[in-house]
């Protein structure tokens, strides 16, 4: 049997530093995915859907986003649980 290497999937968590996510979206993407759409004041990103993708892609790292259609990029507690979990299955 012909042995397979497994690549690591790397995840960082970029804060308040706009520069630092610039020069990670500098990379060619191989493969861009919308995990979750949602309504003016709500979305729901299910942690199974944000690796699905990734893990069928092959790709070796992941760079997720999302918007504060408000204007106001304040963490909400929300997006702190939501990046606690993310960082977690990662």
């Amino acid at each position: 049997m012909e042995e397979k290497k497994m690549q690591v999937v790397h995840l960082q968590m970029v804060r308040d530093d706009p520069r630092e996510t610039a020069r990670l979206v500098q990379m060619r993407p191989t493969y861009v995915q919308v995990v979750s759409i949602g309504a003016i004041d709500y979305c729901t990103a299910p942690i199974p859907e944000l690796f699905k993708a990734a893990l069928l892609s092959n790709v070796p790292n992941i760079l997720s986003s999302h918007n504060h259609p408000s204007g106001d990029c304040t963490y909400s507690q929300e997006d702190v649980l939501l990046t606690e979990k993310v960082l977690q299955a990662g």
